[in-house]
């Protein structure tokens, strides 16, 4: 009996055995296999051992056993600049005998970029990186990319100060006005404006030392961004001269002939509206804007009047300087002192003090305010030079 076992167990021993030699045979010959790809011929083999493209469904067996087609050698083709791909998507010159595979795989060489620049040189530019242009940018008219555009140059500022001229004016740096600064009139930015004698020999640079001095001493905390923001906004309400009454620039019965002349005390033409200066337009000033900050009566903020009757009480006339300052301070309407103060006190930045005194303290949605930045911003830096 003990020897039956022993012989059952050697014949399944050298079943097991066999079946494993027959299973590393098949493995060994599975592996050797020939296979092809869209062309390039490759082996069966293990994906792992694969040094190129490795392609499923195309060996017998599972995972283990995928085609490895090797790298293709596309030497000839990159060696002039080329690049092996399908001839449908080159944008370039097509050469066959350098890639390897078929009819789907060809030498693509990018053609030269052209150089023609003759559509910008025609309006007078010239074809740079725009990073560099200081100019005007145009595209299209350059050959290459988003690095090489058409730079336009700025045409040279206008010399043309006749509309200054004309209302007896002269443009120049608004510091060193000594009469009514006016926007507008003048070519160039905001440090060229039309200066209009008014006889009072304050300079501007005179008012901006008597209105700094005034707030540094009456303000605890003032700083230089928000003086500035408010002197920004005030040059172009008014050009920083207390004796302006809206619109007075346009002629009479409307504007006032001189500064000398009686209607600047006279309450009828003060208190023009806006339909009456304006030809039917801006119904909601009721009346007109007087001073450095043109101080306005709208619906629920009678501000011109506050400020007459301020003047009154204090026998002095509305478009003294130290009058609206002190009026600025102590006599506008408590909202209007409140946003004041906060600006003057603050330390933000000179263009959002500008727009916040702007909107809340000028009552402006937003008119020029890329002037009153750059208005304050010109402030801003003569008070650090000056104070």
């Amino acid at each position: 009996m003990k020897s039956i076992i022993n012989i059952l167990f050697f014949v399944i021993l050298s079943q097991v055995v066999l079946s494993k030699a027959v299973i590393d045979i098949t493995l060994e010959k599975r592996y050797g296999e020939s296979c092809s790809y869209n062309g390039a011929s490759g082996t069966c083999m293990n994906p792992s051992n694969c040094n190129g493209d490795v392609y499923s469904g195309l060996c017998p067996g599972g995972n283990d056993n995928k085609c490895c087609i090797p790298k293709a050698d596309d030497s000839k083709c990159t060696s002039i600049g080329g690049q092996c791909m399908n001839p449908s998507s080159c944008g370039g010159t097509v050469q066959s005998g350098l890639c390897p595979g078929g009819n789907d795989n060809k030498c693509c060489i990018p053609n030269p970029p052209s150089t023609d620049d003759s559509k910008c040189t025609s309006i007078g530019g010239q074809c740079m990186n725009p990073g560099s242009c200081s100019g005007t940018v145009q595209s299209g008219l350059c050959p290459g990319g988003n690095d090489n555009k058409c730079c336009v140059p700025n045409p040279p500022p206008s010399s043309d100060d006749s509309q200054c001229t004309s209302v007896g004016g002269q443009c120049m740096n608004p510091i060193s006005c000594g009469g009514t600064v006016q926007s507008g009139l003048c070519p160039g930015g905001s440090d060229n404006k039309c200066c209009i004698p008014d006889g009072t020999g304050n300079s501007l640079a005179d008012k901006i030392g008597i209105i700094y001095n005034y707030i540094v001493s009456n303000v605890a905390g003032a700083t230089k961004n928000g003086i500035a923001a408010v002197l920004g906004n005030w040059e172009v309400e008014s050009g920083i001269e207390p004796k302006r009454a809206e619109a007075d620039y346009v002629n009479p019965p409307i504007g006032a002939p001189s500064k000398s002349d009686p209607c600047w005390d006279d309450d009828a033409w003060l208190s023009m509206t806006g339909p009456e200066i304006y030809n039917g337009r801006f119904p909601a000033i009721l009346k007109r804007g007087l001073g450095l900050g043109q101080w306005t009566d709208t619906d629920g903020s009678p501000r011109h009047t506050l400020l007459l009757d301020y003047a009154a009480a204090k026998g002095m006339k509305w478009y003294d300087l130290s009058l609206q300052l002190d009026f600025m301070l102590h006599g506008d309407n408590d909202y209007n002192i409140r946003v004041l103060n906060g600006v003057l006190t603050s330390s933000e930045s000179v263009d959002v003090l500008t727009e916040r005194f702007l909107r809340n303290w000028e009552g402006n949605g937003g008119d020029k305010l890329a002037e009153r930045k750059a208005s304050a911003n010109n402030m801003y830096s003569y008070l650090v030079e000056h104070f």
